[in-house]
């Protein structure tokens, strides 16, 4: 090998191992840091979650991060150091359904869709109920569990400071609860559902108010102990906030025969009206199941079709 060929080789290899060389990785630690979290339950000191759900939302109120949090005391998240908003509720829910969760202006606490004809049909009450006048397009929802949730606005995350956010969460669901009294042939009832329309489709969790969307939600019943009394507890996001709405209450129930009745009430006064809106009190005192067998006070043996549903209407508002 010629003296030249033998420096153009050194120079190469020397070029290759320059450009070789081994660089560490830039990993920043510090870009990532730890954000502890406690709940204050001083407002809702009944409640006894089994787990949390946080929404840390960015400074501009979008591209939410989601941690979950085993228990009711809260624990540490990692986060990147800026500015957030916070939505936050229990997660130990089946119903529950959070939707429009990209903004958090359109952040909504709800729940999921129920069919009613299946579960009609499920009750051996035909595969179709009809709906109030007013509410056919009301989405039909699933009842609530126990809700407690909330929400923060500029909790501030520094890269160099221990971070400690302390979040208070609140019952946010109502309860209705119906009474309907003095109720004669219970013994011919072979099932029975109700519904209510008019309430709110769920809460928009950044304003911490109800939707103004309205829902119809199902809700089973209950004899009471005197065997003429129905009861029946609704959980629910309260009033729908239009404040326009009509609210009936449907019940559904299927005799011994196989007819069929519908019996429709408007409750719309005893909604609007309550003095307590965490907790309405619907009482009723009629519902006119007729003797079958004849010997009630309804009398006369009569079989209605058992090919249609009977609808009465009570105390309808014009």
């Amino acid at each position: 090998m010629s003296r030249m060929c033998y420096i153009l080789a050194m120079l190469l290899i020397g070029m290759l191992t320059l450009s070789c060389e081994h660089k560490e990785l830039c990993i920043d630690h510090s870009h990532i840091v730890d954000l502890k979290v406690d709940f204050d339950w001083t407002l809702a000191p009944e409640a006894n979650p089994k787990s949390m759900t946080i929404y840390l939302f960015s400074e501009n109120g979008t591209n939410p991060q989601r941690y979950e949090l085993n228990g009711r005391d809260g624990g540490t998240i990692r986060v990147t150091p800026g500015v957030y908003h916070a939505i936050y509720l229990n997660s130990d829910t089946r119903n529950i359904d959070c939707r429009d969760t990209k903004h958090l202006s359109t952040f909504l606490i709800t729940t999921k869709d129920e069919d009613l004809n299946t579960m009609a049909t499920n009750l051996g009450m035909g595969f179709y109920l009809p709906r109030s006048r007013g509410a056919e397009d009301e989405r039909i929802a699933r009842m609530p569990e126990l809700l407690w949730s909330g929400n923060r606005h500029n909790i501030y995350v520094d890269r160099y400071a221990e971070n400690t956010v302390t979040l208070s969460p609140q019952k946010s669901v109502m309860k209705v609860s119906i009474t309907i009294e003095g109720v004669k042939n219970l013994n011919t009832v072979s099932g029975m559902i109700g519904t209510l329309s008019g309430l709110s489709e769920g809460i928009l969790a950044d304003a911490g108010i109800g939707s103004d969307r309205c829902v119809t939600m199902p809700f089973t019943i209950a004899r009471g102990e005197d065997d003429t009394t129905l009861i029946a507890e609704i959980l629910s996001f309260g009033d729908c906030t239009s404040g326009e709405e009509n609210h009936f209450l449907d019940l559904y129930v299927v005799l011994a025969d196989g007819s069929r009745w519908n019996y429709r009430y408007d409750v719309t006064s005893q909604v609007h009206s309550a003095t307590d809106k965490t907790h309405i009190h619907i009482i009723l005192d009629e519902l006119p199941i007729p003797d079958i067998g004849g010997t009630g006070e309804s009398g006369g043996g009569f079989i209605p079709s058992i090919d249609e549903w009977n609808t009465v209407e009570i105390g309808i508002q014009m």
